[in-house]
């Protein structure tokens, strides 16, 4: 079983591909659909989804798709979805966490919710019956005057390493995933050094189950300063920062990383990217790949606008974007060297 979850964690982000999170909650679905004044329905978050994947072209570059449960028991003409995204040559990754919950009442700090351990060997054996390769399991790190605290940082840890020795007793490759977001006022030093400790506490705590580190995808930030600090800094600063971390604390043992957008900007996401790519400093032992949700979506959506007869333009979009993504992937995206904000 080890060496065809090496294979299958390898196959998702291999060179030029990447993952479409495609997994929001019907909250966070209740969020985005307003703002292009869509109703938050079952029926609707359907069709959006079944639009996305249904897109021509897209196994070219996006080697797998993070669904939510509700997605993932959802056909395609009567195809269950895995199948269908099978068909094309794309992995099925399940989204198993429960969301987050303030941290010891903490107004400011959020911790991935116990309760999404619950019954999950019997969720996962279903997933994997059902189509399922890999799975995803998100915590959450503000950053602000005090935080995030080492204690909410190996709570999250913890939790982290107990999903992913499940994951992988149940034969599905677990995307290991401590994001620190990027909100607020503050500088790439802040993002930097509270990534670094998520990352240390969190392989501390996968080693110490025993988890071959072969056998998982670390999903993760780039560093960057709070979305609302200036100065920017260009794709290549970012650049070093991140992959100076991932050399100190990122083990070669792990496949591959997948960057998730966050709060970026598409042009963020795309030149920050390619820059981590670029061929004068890719000496890394990992793939380098993306998992993206709104920097994926956003246009598309947007031109959808619940209209029928804007389908193949906003499958065109969404198309165009994964082009774009896969390019940057490999250090090939037009603007690398453009100072982006």
């Amino acid at each position: 079983m080890g060496e065809n979850l090496n294979q299958v964690a390898r196959a998702v982000i291999a060179p030029g591909k990447g993952i479409a999170a495609l997994d929001e909650s019907p909250n966070t679905a209740e969020k985005r659909f307003k703002e292009v004044g869509i109703p938050n329905t079952p029926e609707n978050r359907r069709d959006y989804r079944a639009l996305l994947v249904t897109t021509p072209g897209i196994e070219r570059h996006i080697g797998g798709v993070i669904l939510h449960d509700e997605t993932f028991w959802q056909e395609i003409d009567g195809v269950p979805l895995p199948a269908y995204l099978l068909s094309r040559g794309i992995s099925t990754i399940i989204k198993v966490d429960a969301g987050l919950e303030p941290f010891e009442g903490s107004q400011t700090e959020k911790v991935t919710k116990r309760t999404g351990l619950e019954g999950i060997e019997e969720r996962l054996g279903g997933y994997r019956e059902n189509g399922a390769t890999l799975t995803k399991w998100r915590a959450e790190l503000n950053v602000g005057e005090g935080f995030p605290t080492e204690r909410c940082i190996i709570a999250n840890a913890e939790l982290l390493g107990d999903y992913a020795e499940r994951s992988i007793k149940a034969g599905l490759v677990p995307i290991v995933e401590p994001e620190v977001v990027s909100h607020g006022l503050f500088d790439a030093r802040r993002t930097y050094d509270a990534s670094a400790m998520a990352l240390e506490k969190t392989f501390t705590a996968l080693r110490d189950r025993g988890i071959e580190l072969n056998h998982i995808i670390l999903k993760t930030n780039f560093v960057t300063p709070g979305e609302k600090y200036q100065p920017k800094l260009s794709a290549e600063e970012v650049a070093e920062l991140t992959l100076g971390m991932f050399k100190e604390l990122v083990p070669k043992e792990v496949p591959g990383i997948a960057f998730l957008s966050g709060g970026l900007s598409d042009g963020e996401s795309a030149a920050f990217l390619s820059a981590v790519n670029q061929s004068d400093r890719i000496d890394v032992p990992w793939i380098l790949s993306f998992s993206y949700g709104r920097a994926l979506q956003r246009e598309a959506l947007k031109a959808w606008g619940w209209k029928a007869e804007n389908a193949r333009r906003a499958q065109e979009i969404f198309a165009r974007k994964a082009e774009i993504y896969s390019a940057a992937s490999v250090g090939r995206y037009g603007i690398a060297q453009l100072r982006v904000g």
